[in-house]
């Protein structure tokens, strides 16, 4: 920010005579450099004593200012304390506007302790007010503060939804039925996507999560092997601190893309990613650690605060957002709760929560800072986080069990040669079969693989049934086969014989399996229902298509 000096070289002579009025000081003599200079040296040696003569309101947006660092946009100022009239010298001097201010901000305006002029912002050049940075060391009353929490402590939850480090189980979940498949991000099918959300145990985070196994490497847009690795054998806290850097980091993950309720008509969203996800977060780092929180009225005080945290200057007339449910523009300021109100709630409901850093109470109506939100919250703490160890279960029946807290190598291996039949919160549980490993084997695992895996998963006692399975498959491949056939069922061995006799018929029986009972094809029914009809035989049609 600019000196005193500096400002009041931007201000004609009038203004200065003004000002030194305001002051009680003597007119500044000289040309504008000197008399600025002059006016500057009084003001600074009378500012604390003016700052305690002010008008209450006008004290009131020096606080405030202070605590936003000295400065502000014009536009967030004037939305909050009302106007700052431009003025030529000519209509200054007639109306005398420092006799009846419009507005605290012109208070300080005619007294110089407040200017403006544009700087850069992460949006662009933006017009803003601000105290000069001397004036501001001589007002005591009004130095930079610690930034107070935004919004109220909230009662303690019955049913809280506690963050955990959930999401890096399923991350390996993903990338463990992506490997499976195999496929790429771009082959789940919707079929597909349910399937796996089956198993997640958060399961509306896929999307988020997708996307940031492709954004860290691991998934591009195949599975990676070498990258996989690296992430499984990390410690936990590891992997959550991987994927909550590349959420915090992400250019192409917009968080306001997948608020809900809006809606964004043009191809591309007005925001900048990462500055709107860093702007939230540094109104959610005033809420104390630890504490439960209200998140409406966290919303409505950064409402009040912070208005402009998402929305630049001019960005509320700018944006053309529409609410999703009925296509309505959410433009000017009248639809602040719509917008960021909105963005705020789902940070903290949806990626927030889901990557450990925030716990919910019910509605969600609360929020408080987990500790492994703690990195989140401040970039120079450590996540701690206890790990216990977890066991694998190897049934004889082929049922594989698996913990939460087991080695997530061993479960990725596992997922990736069994069936997979549950997801509990603290269990996963698979199975061993024949069609599983003829899967692996597709993908290049032999049986000496999974009996390898099996060991570890069992701690070195597998079931010996299973064993000389592997074994036998090894030497011999698959010794035993079911086949979806249709039993083709009569009344009389006659009929049956002379079913089989008709050269038109026979054909599409495969084996006779009785005196009055054959196999057939299930696609070859309809063929022999019409060869049989020729000769005078109804057949009726299989259970399955009756009605």
């Amino acid at each position: 920010m600019r000196t005193l000096v500096q400002t009041l070289q931007d201000r004609d002579r009038g203004h200065l005579r003004i000002i030194a009025n305001l002051w009680g000081v003597e007119q500044p003599a000289g040309p504008t450099p000197t008399a600025s200079k002059l006016l500057s040296e009084a003001m600074l040696e009378q500012a604390a004593h003016m700052a305690e003569t002010l008008p209450e309101e006008a004290r009131q947006v020096l606080h405030f200012l202070a605590r936003h660092e000295g400065r502000l946009p014009v536009e967030e100022l004037e939305l909050r304390f009302g106007p700052l009239r431009e003025m030529g010298p000519g209509r200054r001097d007639r109306e005398s506007p420092w006799k009846s201010p419009a507005s605290p901000l012109e208070v300080l305006w005619y007294r110089g302790l407040l200017a403006r002029a544009f700087a850069d912002s992460p949006s662009g050049p933006q017009e803003y007010g601000f105290i000069p940075r001397d004036l501001a060391e001589r007002l005591p009353s009004v130095s930079p503060v610690t930034p107070t929490p935004l919004g109220r402590p909230a009662g303690e939850p019955r049913q809280p939804a506690l963050a955990d480090s959930s999401v890096v189980d399923d991350a390996t979940t993903i990338l463990a039925a992506l490997r499976r498949g195999p496929w790429s991000v771009s082959d789940l099918t919707a079929k597909r996507r349910e399937w796996l959300r089956g198993f997640l145990l958060q399961p509306d985070s896929l999307d988020l999560l997708l996307f940031l196994l492709q954004e860290a490497g691991l998934v591009v847009p195949k599975p990676q092997p070498d990258p996989i690795r690296e992430f499984l054998e990390a410690s936990r806290v590891a992997a959550l601190t991987q994927l909550q850097q590349t959420w915090l980091g992400s250019m192409n993950w917009n968080d306001l893309a997948h608020v809900q309720t809006l809606r964004n008509p043009g191809p591309e969203w007005p925001n900048d990613s990462i500055l709107s996800r860093r702007a939230a977060l540094e109104l959610l780092r005033t809420v104390p650690a630890g504490r439960w929180w209200s998140m409406s009225e966290f919303i409505a005080a950064a409402h009040i605060e912070h208005p402009h945290f998402l929305r630049p200057p001019g960005g509320f007339e700018a944006w053309y957002l529409q609410r999703a449910q009925d296509g309505a523009f959410l433009q000017g300021f009248a639809h602040w709760q719509a917008v960021e109100g909105e963005f705020l709630r789902h940070l903290i409901t949806a990626p927030l929560h889901w990557l450990g850093a925030l716990d919910l109470g019910a509605g969600p109506s609360q929020f408080r800072w987990s500790p492994l939100g703690s990195q989140l919250r401040d970039p120079e703490a450590q996540i701690e986080l206890t790990e216990t160890a977890g066991r694998a279960t190897v049934r004889p029946d082929g049922r594989i069990q698996v913990a939460r807290a087991a080695d997530r190598s061993l479960r990725y291996q596992i997922a990736r040669f069994c069936e997979w039949e549950a997801a509990a919160r603290g269990t996963y549980t698979y199975r061993f079969t024949a069609e599983s490993l003829r899967r692996a084997e597709d993908q290049g695992l032999t049986p000496a693989h999974a009996q390898r895996v099996l060991q570890e998963a069992a701690g070195g006692k597998a079931p010996p049934g299973i064993l000389r399975a592997l074994e036998r498959w090894a030497r011999d491949g698959m010794q035993a086969q079911l086949h979806a056939r249709l039993i083709l069922q009569v009344r009389e061995p006659q009929l049956l014989d002379q079913l089989m006799g008709s050269g038109s018929i026979s054909r599409y029986i495969k084996d006779r399996l009785g005196p009055t009972s054959a196999s057939l094809e299930p696609g070859d029914w309809p063929a022999l229902r019409d060869a049989a009809l020729r000769l005078g035989v109804l057949i009726g049609e299989p259970e399955e298509h009756s009605t």
